[in-house]
């Protein structure tokens, strides 16, 4: 037989609350682990969101690529340009003449019956005087009746124009021979030594 005994007067007696401790514990446990699950759903939002970012971006790369690849050829095309110019603008500094003048000049004297296999207009940095020159050369074919007079015509032809001349002076006659009935071959050459101007 069990006896309970309290000892304790009703004034003494504590109010334990509705809630009680267990009850406290357990509500604390659930709101750890609903905090917990909210932290991995929000963390798991973020990351479809930065990998949906990701892949549009990467998407819209793909998309880009093409004219990325366009620009950056065209800048290194406009480059090579002013490289280009730059050395066209030296040319005509030193030669007295822009190029295009020159073949301009060149095209209008070719007669009809001339054939051109070689043409070069140039700078050398040393030429065979030891000094920078400007140096044309042309060498083809002359077909038809009179074909030696028709180089020497050429030749007169390129000596009376007035950017070649201040280009190469004198272009002569190097070569002519004949290769047939119909066909004579030369070659013609003109020199100018560039005066260096004083810095």
């Amino acid at each position: 037989m069990n006896l309970q005994v309290n000892l304790l007067k009703k004034s003494e007696r504590r109010y334990q609350g509705i809630v009680s401790m267990k009850v406290i514990v357990m509500g604390s446990a659930a709101v750890f682990v609903g905090i917990l699950l909210l932290f991995f759903v929000l963390a798991g939002i973020a990351k479809v969101t930065v990998l949906a970012n990701l892949e549009r971006t990467r998407r819209e790369w793909i998309r880009q690529e093409p004219r990325a690849a366009i620009i950056r050829m065209q800048t290194t095309a406009a480059s090579a340009n002013r490289r280009t110019l730059a050395s066209l603008n030296k040319w005509s500094e030193r030669t007295g003449a822009p190029l295009y003048q020159i073949v301009r000049e060149l095209q209008g004297s070719v007669p009809d019956q001339i054939q051109l296999s070689r043409v070069y207009a140039g700078m050398t940095e040393a030429g065979s005087s030891g000094h920078p020159e400007c140096v044309l050369q042309l060498s083809g074919w002359a077909v038809g009746k009179g074909g030696e007079l028709l180089a020497v015509e050429f030749k007169r032809n390129l000596n009376n124009t007035k950017h070649l001349k201040s280009f190469c002076n004198e272009v002569r006659l190097i070569s002519s021979r004949r290769e047939s009935p119909a066909s004579w071959s030369f070659s013609l050459e003109g020199k100018r030594i560039i005066e260096e101007t004083p810095r």
